[in-house]
């Protein structure tokens, strides 16, 4: 499987360097510090996030408001975010998409 690397130090990007960055434009290299960005990344993986959110988001309110405990919407919530990242982090490679350092 095709890692995605650091332009500039040419190491290798966890799953965490990508789940602490609030988008895929603002990455930033754990080795190097350098800013980073996709580049490459389809309108297709874009729509698809979207959706999923408004899925995920619909599903834990509907959890709340069967259960009327906040807590299982909460986990639910989490719980899917977390999967998210990690199905899109692997196939980032699979998409073609590649890092690029910010100007």
């Amino acid at each position: 499987m095709a890692k995605l690397t650091c332009p500039a130090c040419e190491k290798a990007m966890g799953l965490l360097a990508f789940s602490k960055a609030p988008t895929p434009w603002h990455l930033k290299c754990r080795y190097c510090n350098a800013a980073l960005k996709l580049s490459r990344l389809n309108v297709a993986c874009l729509i698809a996030s979207v959706l999923f959110g408004l899925v995920l988001g619909a599903v834990s309110f509907m959890l709340f408001q069967t259960t009327g405990i906040a807590l299982i919407g909460m986990a639910a919530f989490l719980l899917g975010i977390i999967v998210f990242e990690w199905v899109v982090f692997t196939s980032l490679p699979t998409l073609n998409a590649s890092l690029v350092k910010k100007s």
